[in-house]
């Protein structure tokens, strides 16, 4: 669309929206339901939806202006000659209605020059001047974007990480990203601030044990030492089982204070997988349309939210506690995408040899690998960087392991090790308990252990 169609689009929205609160206000005088709008109190949501705020007379509950939202989906429908549905929005109360002209939120609108550890999410559009929606990790330890197929889920998270790359130093943030779809994700491999892209279950298994590893490192040490480190999850539904689940619940309980960070994706909000992360723990949420009203429930943590009456198409709800505010996504296509990277890359200078995580049971794979060169190359500073990536713990590649362990999950070489125990050379009979004795010197916090050493046997080490 060029300049001319967007400013004669912009030339006829005042008539269309006075036509429209008329035929608003006429639907409820005619069913005398003393309720009302004004063009005053509309907000135009870009070129996404139109929201009419409603007026309620000391009588009316919600409920009797959601009985007539077939005569004003019929009224607007009669209005533009073609179908349009309209919803109720609760908080704010307001009818909404798709944009007559629709069109996605340009991402090159937004503004990107944000403080380090801040992510651009879109537009809010929840009272006062249309603003840019900001998230800091200083705010928001943690994140959940829920959204079924269609509701701008993918481009939002997309936003969010390039947005916090570009404006955040890899010296100060470290990028763990599982994306087992192999889409959203692959093209953020380039930055300097990505640590492994896992692709697999496995490797994605191997990432929730380091991020575990690390909150326990920096516990012990009583401070956040080192850069800020992130985890993304691109579908957590994909590696949400019980006993991974419960690692990432208890990362996340004390991640915040230790510079420890999550972003979490998915399609399917249910209790299974949003629930037993626990609510304190995912304080902000980011919510598209979703399918069921038990599913909008779930993925924003509080009822009546209309989260699943959502239009789609990167109208999101962006739930705090009691604090529910609307927004809507910047678009940002695969070419937008790399342009960010690009100019990330521009910004801070690119990582020599970065491969998709190579997973290998019989070797520290990463982010276990070994201590090895990462060069930091270029960047408008002119300057070369070379660090050492940690290693978090040095496990031989032998068949066997060094036993006794800390109390922690065992690494991919070490569930390797313990499979052997039970497969080949050993008498016949093991009990767990003796392999929970050799393994971690005695049976001590015997559940969690034995949770542990299941996920080795039963999962090959990467549960």
């Amino acid at each position: 669309m060029n300049n001319m169609e967007a400013e004669e689009i912009r030339r006829r929205m005042p008539a269309i929206i006075a036509q429209e609160v008329a035929a608003i206000n006429k639907t409820f005088q005619g069913r005398t339901l003393d309720a009302g709008t004004r063009a005053g109190w509309t907000v135009v949501a870009g070129r996404s939806y139109i929201a009419y705020g409603l007026k309620l007379g000391g009588a009316v509950l919600p409920q009797d202006v959601e009985k007539l939202l077939p005569k004003l989906t019929e009224a607007l429908s009669a209005l533009r000659r073609r179908p349009t549905d309209v919803r109720l929005r609760r908080k704010p109360l307001a009818l909404e209605v798709a944009h007559p002209f629709p069109a996605p939120l340009d991402w090159h609108k937004a503004q990107t020059a944000l403080q380090p550890d801040t992510m651009l999410t879109g537009r809010n559009y929840s009272g006062g001047a249309p603003c840019d929606d900001v998230l800091s990790f200083d705010d928001t330890p943690h994140v959940l974007i829920a959204g079924t197929t269609g509701s701008g889920k993918s481009t939002l998270l997309r936003m969010m990480i390039a947005t916090l790359a570009l404006n955040t130093s890899p010296d100060a943030l470290r990028l763990y990203l599982v994306d087992l779809k192999n889409e959203d994700l692959l093209p953020f491999r380039r930055l300097p601030h990505v640590e492994t892209t896992a692709i697999t279950r496995a490797q994605a298994m191997d990432v929730v044990r380091y991020m575990h590893a690390e909150k326990n490192r920096r516990v012990l040490e009583g401070k956040a030492q080192g850069p800020r480190v992130v985890l993304v999850v691109d579908e957590l539904a994909q590696i949400a089982d019980k006993s991974t689940l419960l690692l990432l619940d208890e990362t996340l309980a004390v991640a915040r204070s230790k510079r420890i960070n999550a972003i979490f994706a998915t399609q399917k909000p249910t209790v299974d997988v949003v629930g037993r992360l626990g609510k304190a723990n995912l304080t902000t949420r980011l919510v598209g349309r979703v399918t069921t009203a038990d599913e909008a429930t779930t993925a924003t943590g509080r009822g009546e939210t209309g989260a699943h009456l959502l239009p789609g198409r990167g109208a999101f709800l962006r739930v705090e506690g009691a604090d529910v505010t609307r927004l809507q996504a910047y678009w940002l296509d695969d070419d937008g995408t790399e342009s960010i990277v690009d100019a990330a890359v521009e910004r801070w200078g690119k990582r020599a040899a970065v491969p998709v995580y190579q997973y290998n049971d019989d070797a520290i794979s990463a982010p276990y690998w070994p201590t090895q060169q990462r060069e930091i190359v270029g960047g408008t500073s002119g300057t070369r960087a070379v660090q050492a990536v940690e290693v978090v713990r040095s496990v031989p590649a032998a068949v066997g392991a060094r036993w006794p362990i800390q109390d922690r999950p065992l690494t991919a070489t070490e569930a390797a090790a313990v499979r052997r125990m039970y497969a080949g050379g050993l008498p016949h009979g093991r009990s767990k308990n003796s392999v929970i004795t050799e393994v971690w010197g005695d049976l001590s916090n015997k559940p969690k252990r034995l949770m542990w050493l299941d996920m080795a046997l039963n999962e090959g080490g990467a549960a």
